[in-house]
């Protein structure tokens, strides 16, 4: 069964209340309500997919922990800039991302990937920036013989000391299909992937 959303709680007015604390009442009412229309995670998320398939995750600004998406068809966005995932998140399910950057800059380093897609996993990521700090594994992505993902205008950013790709991926090259992408990091993509107007 599917769990509902928790339903917003209600400011109640007093007995005797002002016109202008019913006004101010009202408005707070309005943008409460708007809030909930878009399902905005403030930071740091908890990531709930609380429906069968088709869960919608909408971030604040702000830093966020990784997370596990394991129902089909989430949809993970960041709404306004500076929304930063500063731990590994983990598809086992097809997803979509938009506008995230994932790091490891805010954290203690050591990190070995920032994503992880298993399974049979195929997750577009649009728009997201990909960055680690100088003591950091140089592999960005693991991607499962299987599961297959797809970046479009996303860059790929910091410089790791070891050397290698930013893609540890086993199987078909056309799994992987970069679009439009900027790699700034020094190191390959990989041998396994395919890049159409990459830089």
């Amino acid at each position: 069964t599917e769990r509902s959303l928790m339903p917003r709680v209600h400011e109640i007015l007093k007995r005797s209340t002002t016109a202008v604390e019913a006004f101010n009442h009202q408005v707070r009412d309005e943008l409460a309500a708007l809030v909930d229309t878009i399902e905005l995670q403030m930071a740091p998320a908890s990531f709930d997919e609380p429906l069968s398939s088709h869960n919608s995750i909408t971030l604040s600004s702000g830093v966020h922990g990784g997370a596990r998406f394991a129902k089909a068809d989430t949809h993970i966005k960041a709404v306004p800039a500076g929304v930063r995932m500063t731990r590994k998140a983990a598809f086992t399910a097809d997803a979509q991302v938009d506008g995230v950057r994932f790091t490891t800059l805010f954290i203690t380093s050591g990190a070995d990937s920032l994503v992880e897609l298993t399974g049979t996993a195929v997750v577009v990521f649009r728009g997201c920036t990909f960055d680690k700090a100088p003591t950091d594994a140089p592999t960005y992505i693991t991607v499962a013989n299987g599961a297959k993902a797809i970046f479009m205008g996303c860059s790929f950013a910091g410089t790791t000391g070891a050397a290698g790709d930013l893609f540890s991926h086993a199987g078909a090259a056309a799994n992987i299909q970069l679009v439009g992408c900027y790699n700034r990091t020094g190191h390959a993509y990989g041998a396994n992937t395919t890049t159409t107007a990459c830089i």
